[in-house]
């Protein structure tokens, strides 16, 4: 093992910076040349984080989870059809409610086109249809705009959900 002198050592402090009152100037020096610049910096990122507590940016919802949502609807009230070839075509938010518009495509289910009264509640619902829901191997493509309002526990829910249809709430 090497045993370096006094000798030997001071030629390699001399390597490392300035000692003494020299030494302590520059460090001071550089020290405050670093908080004019960290400072400002801090500040800006500690405004910002501020400001992110306090803006909310406009978040998009979980589209599947909203569709999920919608077909469940769908099913749970018009069990006479059957929706295909679903996809969202237009959202955009309304405060904390977002309507969402859905394409679909849509027909009778086999033996509910010899209901009179599913008849005329399916045409009521679809109008755009008309007789092409009860013609076998035909289909209809629709558009649904869909209000999701807030749900305390549920998060975003189709509102007829919550005016028609409560206890869905529980499946959801």
């Amino acid at each position: 093992m090497p045993s370096n002198t006094p000798a030997e050592i001071s030629p390699l402090l001399s390597q490392l910076g300035p000692s003494g009152p020299e030494g302590l100037r520059r460090c001071a020096r550089n020290a405050s040349t670093r908080w004019k610049i960290l400072l400002p910096l801090s500040v800006c990122f500690l405004l910002a984080g501020l400001a992110g507590l306090f803006l909310r940016p406009d978040r998009r919802p979980d589209l599947p989870l909203l569709q999920k949502r919608f077909e469940l609807l769908m099913t749970w009230t018009l069990p006479e059809i059957h929706c295909d070839d679903m996809h969202l075509s237009g959202l955009h938010k309304q405060g904390k409610e977002w309507l969402a518009t859905y394409r679909f495509v849509v027909y009778a289910t086999q033996g509910s086109e010899a209901s009179p009264v599913i008849r005329a509640r399916l045409k009521r619902r679809f109008p755009e249809c008309g007789e092409l829901l009860f013609q076998t191997g035909k289909a209809c493509t629709v558009e649904e705009r869909v209000r999701f309002v807030p749900v305390q526990q549920h998060g975003l829910v189709p509102e007829k959900v919550i005016l028609d249809y409560p206890e869905l709430l529980s499946q959801m």
